[in-house]
């Protein structure tokens, strides 16, 4: 099987976002920067980092290399801001609830900002993601509230604690000091509907092996988990959903953070049957930023070499840049996620889950007809919701 990693087509303007968002940058790149920027001048490569949502990270990595001033310098600093506040809004969080005895371990992007990236400036975040024990839900919605916390209603996550409880987390927001904070509260540390409950890592099991972060109560999962739970993400946003391209500095960042036991990472991903996901997850920061991701992983779960190349020309007709420009239909997304499975009757389960997880994570209840109703409303969630 072929490991090559996943590439689109280089343009001077790609190679400038790839390099100045990257973790790591050489002396070569710094070079190679400030010849990109000098062709295509600072308004066309502000305009780059407006398209694709990465405004101070690109700022940081042009600053390196030398280039600073406006508007780069600006949008740094208001990152920087915000950001800091955000964590000490993590840290205060976190508080409170140890003092309940409430674990509570900060995902993706907040145990980036606040462990992981040596600059919590460039790792621009809507909300923090936060995961507690299913048996905490309800007491840590109650930390929230007494924060000023509200349920957020008609969005994308369950419309209250019940709701939450029984589908997997509930969104909160909080406005104060002109700013808008919003907290993802979760149970489930991967909540996609593609996934099936066999296939998501166990929440316990998770908090369990997470680990401590230097100066707060708060904590980050181990590094096979943490790399296994932003590569699942990913997939769960077809690799190019809004925020798009900034997803894949997720497994960039995580492996350059943390020191990475990769044949356990194979070991979760095998038993969990999410191989091809997971490489795509992996393959494509490989191959934009040259994350240091061993040949022989992505050759272990590399797909067929026509599947493969099928998933990989797929994805290029949409394209992992430009995330505010339209993906896939809703027809294709779907044959899209269905062609991730790594065994035929993975699908099917993935639309008829069993009996018992039916009444855990979709609220059946009652006999045959209601388990016939729910996998009705399952099939309706799966092929009939629809993003970007």
């Amino acid at each position: 099987m072929t490991s090559d990693a996943y590439i689109e087509t280089w343009t001077p303007a790609r190679t400038l976002l790839c390099l100045a968002v990257k973790a790591r940058r050489s002396e070569g790149d710094h070079a190679t920067l400030r010849r990109l920027h000098g062709e295509l001048g600072n308004d066309a490569a502000a305009a780059l980092a407006v398209a694709h949502r990465a405004e101070p990270i690109v700022a940081h990595g042009l600053s390196e290399a030398g280039i600073e001033g406006a508007p780069w310098d600006g949008w740094h600093e208001a990152s920087r801001a915000r950001i800091g506040r955000m964590m000490s809004l993590l840290d205060e969080i976190a508080a409170r609830a140890a003092a309940l005895g409430i674990p509570v371990v900060a995902l993706k992007n907040g145990a980036i900002a606040r462990a992981l990236h040596p600059c919590p400036a460039c790792v621009p975040m809507g909300d923090l993601d936060l995961l507690v024990p299913r048996g905490d839900f309800v007491r840590m919605h109650e930390v929230l509230n007494a924060m000023g916390f509200a349920v957020v209603t008609g969005g994308a996550r369950a419309d209250g604690v019940d709701a939450g409880l029984a589908e997997g987390g509930t969104d909160y927001a909080l406005s104060a000091d002109g700013m808008t904070y919003a907290i993802d509260l979760q149970w489930r540390a991967v909540s996609g509907r593609w996934l099936r409950a066999d296939q998501e890592p166990s929440a316990e099991e998770l908090i369990g092996r997470s680990r401590p972060m230097p100066g707060t109560a708060a904590r980050v999962l181990a590094p096979v988990d943490n790399l296994v739970q932003v590569a699942l993400h990913t997939a769960k946003h077809s690799y190019c959903r809004a925020p798009g391209f900034r997803l894949h500095l997720d497994v960039d960042r995580v492996v350059h953070g943390t020191t990475i036991d990769w044949s356990g990472v194979l070991e979760v991903v095998h038993r969990l049957g999410v191989g091809t996901a997971v490489f795509l997850s992996l393959s494509v920061p490989r191959g934009l930023f040259d994350t240091p991701i061993p040949d022989w992983v992505l050759k272990d779960l590399a797909p067929a070499p026509a599947r493969q190349a099928l998933l990989y020309r797929w994805l290029r007709s949409v394209s992992v840049f430009e995330p505010d420009r339209p993906k896939f239909s809703r027809a294709s997304q779907l044959l899209f996620h269905l062609a991730l499975a790594d065994a035929p009757d993975s699908v099917w389960r993935t639309f008829f889950p069993p009996a018992t997880e039916m009444r855990d994570r979709h609220g059946v209840s009652g006999g045959r007809g209601s388990l016939m109703l729910g996998y009705g409303r399952r099939i309706a969630d799966v092929v009939l919701r629809y993003q970007h």
